[in-house]
């Protein structure tokens, strides 16, 4: 992290060359080095201004040639994400499956390890944590107001709020932002919910 904080900070500071830059990213991390550099402006699921531009929009689906029929299908499937008030989705899983047929699968979370998820939520409010995605794995949502997207690794106890913006930022939920809560955006990560995270969570509690 110190050798990332010398690095930006010299390709961004000072460097006459250098009219604007962006730096894209999964989550905003909460670091000392990040105060080496000035006058930066996050953009992050709670706002719209580049909400389009974090994933495939649904007007950009039926652009690819995609029907009405196959996209409410598709949607289900890979859609559900929400940056502000565009919905967009997965760009990995609908490109996957695009290219393979249009046949829905396990694309973008068979990409990871069955049990990162799992060992990180095991140490944070685990009987919270298994009332409300109970909840969510029945088709409801869960009433929760997220103000902050930053993530702060160092740190050894993470309260709710920080644990489902975590959840947020990697795609395992989405931010439902009028309506003020969180939920399980689409059946891929609903399977992965279903079939590796909640048998685990069951194993620790017991």
């Amino acid at each position: 992290m110190e050798f990332l904080g010398e690095f930006l900070s010299s390709a961004l500071n000072g460097n006459d060359a250098l009219f604007k830059a962006c730096i894209v990213g999964v989550g905003e991390v909460k670091m000392d080095w990040m105060s080496q550099c000035k006058h930066m402006t996050v953009h992050s699921y709670l706002n719209d201004k580049y909400s389009p531009y974090f994933g495939i929009t649904v007007e950009e689906v039926r652009q690819l040639g995609v029907d009405e029929e196959a996209l409410k299908h598709v949607m289900k499937w890979y859609g559900g994400y929400y940056f502000g008030d565009y919905q967009v989705f997965n760009p990995f899983s609908l490109m996957s499956w695009l290219t393979r047929g249009k046949e829905c699968a396990i694309f973008w979370t068979g990409t990871t390890s069955t049990t990162y998820l799992p060992e990180f939520m095991k140490y944070h409010e685990k009987s919270i944590i298994m009332d409300i995605f109970t909840i969510l794995l029945e088709g409801n949502s869960f009433e929760i107001e997220l103000t902050s997207t930053q993530v702060n690794y160092s740190e050894s106890n993470w309260q709710l709020k920080k644990i489902m913006n975590y959840l947020v930022l990697t795609g395992h939920l989405t931010y439902l932002y009028k309506a003020k809560a969180v939920t399980i955006p689409n059946k891929e990560v609903e399977h992965y919910w279903e079939n590796y995270v909640m048998p685990m969570l069951r194993s620790k509690l017991l």
